[in-house]
């Protein structure tokens, strides 16, 4: 079996992944037994995948809000 386009994800361990985020690793275990976060489990051992946890954090991702137009929704700030 050829294995040379294979490639094996380096996966996080909670520690790091808590480091990561700035939340407290209880936080990391918490997401994990609600399901709230994409997870890898071997032999009891969790661990995650850098590109799903990248993904699941751009899906949470929400856009800035402009204060001035909340203000003034009929002034377009770009042309002044």
């Amino acid at each position: 079996m050829d294995n040379g386009n294979f490639h094996l994800p380096k996966l996080l361990k909670p520690a790091d992944l808590s480091v990561h985020l700035a939340v407290p690793k209880a936080t990391i275990y918490s997401w994990v037994r609600r399901r709230d976060i994409p997870f890898v489990k071997l032999a009891g051992v969790v661990r995650f995948d850098p590109e799903e946890i990248n993904n699941w954090l751009a899906e949470r991702k929400h856009p800035a809000r402009n204060k001035f137009l909340e203000k003034f929704p009929d002034r377009d700030v770009l042309r002044g």
